[in-house]
């Protein structure tokens, strides 16, 4: 088994502490532009104290990050992801077998409830949760590093902003797995981009 291909989804407007972390391994930074919502924008989706002009260069950066892998499975990483462990590496390349039966494998999870997953054997000795119920949206925040496998992938960039974030999208709309507990922190130095 191989890492997959690691992308960086960062701006321009902050370091992104992640690179520190990917010294010597193949990685592509996709450095996201400063979007405006699309003319006529507008959403049923109302999330208290949410910025929509964040939350769709989110999106868009994520596309952009996916894009990059020309429709193989990819590690995605945010800018301000930061591993915990020194072995995140093998947790990572363990955790892409995974992508066999998910379409996307979330290494970061976070404001989610346990008992909406199912625990399963997981990856270098982490639980693997499952969602147990498809019916309308699973909620874990957080989209700070995911493995998501070239179909999916394709799926996403194919996508239109709905409003949803991309951080309730990747659970809600394709086939998800979360590994618990991360192997990634979410490195608050800087202040988010989505507000």
């Amino acid at each position: 088994m191989t890492v997959p291909l690691i992308v960086v989804v960062a701006n321009r407007h902050r370091p992104a502490a992640v690179l520190d972390w990917l010294d010597g391994l193949e990685h592509q930074v996709s450095y996201t532009p400063d979007h405006e919502l699309p003319a006529g924008f507008t959403t049923d989706i109302r999330l208290a104290a949410y910025n929509q002009v964040g939350a769709y260069r989110c999106f868009r950066g994520h596309q952009d990050a996916i894009g990059l892998a020309s429709g193989e499975p990819v590690l995605v990483l945010e800018d301000d992801a930061v591993p915990n462990v020194e072995g995140w590496l093998s947790i990572v390349e363990s955790a892409s077998a995974a992508l066999a039966e998910h379409e996307v494998v979330s290494l970061h999870g976070r404001g989610f409830d346990p008992a909406g997953f199912e625990r399963r054997a997981g990856v270098a000795g982490r639980d693997l949760l499952v969602p147990r119920f498809w019916r309308g949206p699973v909620r874990v925040f957080g989209s700070l590093a995911y493995l998501i496998r070239g179909a999916a992938g394709r799926r996403f960039m194919a996508m239109r902003y709905e409003g949803v974030p991309v951080d309730l999208l990747l659970p809600s709309r394709f086939r998800f797995c979360l590994v618990h507990p991360s192997p990634f922190d979410h490195d608050r130095r800087h202040p988010s981009l989505i507000g």
